[in-house]
């Protein structure tokens, strides 16, 4: 019997970690095996791959391009190396990021080539076609004074390169996941979650779109 593969996407401060661990244990309550995992990394290869991308001085910048093919790299091995493997045992994957970001960020943010992306998008997330899974998106929709407060008590205690970036970058970003919901590929069913809510009533609205309640 095949998984279910349940992804998380939204800018920074929507609450997408808190999701992702709320979501698991309310589904593990229910009697499903749940694995969460995330984007870039998810896997010993792709989190090299993550900390080549993410653990740089603020400015110190690849390529949109170059940046897209690390991420999609470290996406193909966490495909072949966790997700798949998790589907093929029946656990429904909770994914933290995935393609929305990509988009989001390395093409609509940073101007990246969109050509390239389709191409990448294609060739890589198809490895998912032949298992027949369900596949879902939950895009958390916040606004601008609810991400800034969850973002500034969030704790990091290692800041990333993107987290230095302009707010102008982290606008396009956002306008980024809304159009990402029409290019991806439709493998995936799109749902918006409201998350100016409480973590609780997250949960809740996910579970509702989810047909777990």
């Amino acid at each position: 019997m095949n998984g279910k593969f349940i992804i998380v996407e939204g800018g920074d401060g929507a609450g997408k970690s808190t999701l992702v661990q709320n979501l698991a244990e309310s589904l593990m309550a229910r009697g499903a095996a749940v694995m969460t995992t995330r984007e870039p990394g998810g896997s010993p290869k792709a989190e090299e791959i993550r900390r080549l991308m993410l653990e740089r001085a603020v400015g110190d910048n690849f390529l949109p391009e170059s940046e897209m093919l690390l991420v999609y790299a470290a996406r193909l091995q966490h495909l072949h190396d966790t997700i798949i493997p998790a589907l093929q045992a029946g656990k429904v994957v909770l994914c933290d990021r995935f393609e929305a970001s990509t988009y989001g960020y390395q093409v609509v943010a940073q101007g990246g080539d969109e050509k390239l992306f389709q191409f990448l998008h294609q060739r890589v997330v198809d490895v998912l076609s032949p298992l027949q899974v369900p596949c879902w998106y939950l895009h958390l929709e916040v606004s601008v004074a609810v991400a800034r407060q969850r973002h500034a008590t969030a704790g990091k205690t290692r800041p990333d390169v993107f987290d230095g970036r302009e707010v102008e970058f982290h606008q396009k970003t956002k306008q980024g996941y809304e159009t990402a919901r029409q290019v991806i590929n439709p493998l995936f069913e799109h749902f918006i979650i409201d998350a100016d809510q409480t973590p609780e009533k997250m949960v809740d609205e996910a579970l509702v779109v989810l047909g777990c309640q």
